[in-house]
C-alpha cells in the first residue's frame, strides 16, 4: 500500500525536444492557488531564493481555481504553476485539455481530509458513528443513505458532496473511501468541483454535506 500520495505538484507545459534546445529563460511567471501548500513557491519568492539562482521570477495568484490553472500553464501564460498532482497525467491524456504537462517536483504529500458538515454527522451518530476510529469508516453513512432511500423511495434526493477537481486526489479518495462501505459514488451521492478556497464557506451555506 502507497504511504505517500502526492497532492500538488509543480508543472510546466513544455515539449522536451523544445526544453533542451530552448536557450535558458531567466525570467519566469508562476502560477498559485491560495492554499497552504503554495508555500514552498511564496518563501521562495520572499526570501530570495530564486534571485539567489539568478531567476526574476512573479508568483501570480490564481482566481480561477484549477481549471485556471490548467488553462493558463497550457497556453503559455503561466511557465510553471503550482497544480493538481493528476492534472499532467489528464492533460497528456487530453483530458480537460491537450498538452505536454510535465511534473517537475512534488509540492505536498498526504495533506487531504474528508470534512464533513455539522448536520449531516449528527445523523451519521443516529446510526453508529464511531468519531474515535482511526480510520473514520463510511459504513454509519452507508446506513444512513440506505434509511433516505427507503423512506424516499424513487423520490430519492443524491446529498452532495464537493471536491476541487475531477482529477484531483480529493475525488479519488472521497470515492475510494464511499465505495469502501457500500455507497455509489455517483448515484447515491452527487460529487461536485468547488473552488478550494470556497469549500469551508460552502460547508457552513449547507450546499454541501463534505
Amino acid at each position: 500500500m502507497l504511504k505517500t500520495i502526492a497532492k500538488v505538484t509543480l508543472v510546466a507545459s513544455v515539449a522536451t525536444s523544445v526544453l533542451l534546445a530552448a536557450p535558458e529563460k531567466t525570467k519566469l511567471k508562476i502560477g498559485f492557488i491560495a492554499l497552504t501548500d503554495c508555500a514552498p513557491l511564496v518563501i521562495a519568492k520572499e526570501k530570495g531564493f530564486f534571485k539567489e539562482e539568478g531567476l526574476d521570477v512573479h508568483v501570480a495568484k490564481e482566481g480561477g481555481g484549477w481549471p485556471g490553472i490548467q488553462q493558463k500553464v497550457i497556453s503559455g501564460e503561466y511557465d510553471f504553476s503550482h497544480a493538481l498532482a493528476g492534472m499532467p497525467i489528464a492533460a497528456t491524456l487530453g483530458i480537460n485539455g491537450d498538452a505536454n504537462l510535465q511534473a517537475l517536483l512534488s509540492l505536498d504529500f498526504n495533506g487531504n481530509a474528508i470534512t464533513y458538515g455539522n448536520d449531516i454527522i449528527k445523523k451519521m451518530e443516529k446510526y453508529g458513528l464511531d468519531k474515535t476510529a482511526r480510520p473514520v469508516s463510511a459504513e454509519s453513512l452507508k446506513k444512513y443513505i440506505d434509511a433516505k432511500h427507503k423512506a424516499e423511495g424513487d423520490k430519492y434526493q443524491p446529498l452532495n458532496f464537493g471536491m476541487v477537481h475531477p482529477v484531483s486526489t480529493h475525488n479519488y479518495e472521497l470515492r475510494y473511501w464511499m465505495a469502501a462501505s457500500g455507497i455509489k459514488p455517483d448515484t447515491d451521492c452527487t460529487i461536485k468541483p468547488f473552488p478550494p478556497p470556497t469549500m469551508p464557506s460552502n460547508l457552513i451555506a449547507g450546499n454541501i454535506e463534505g
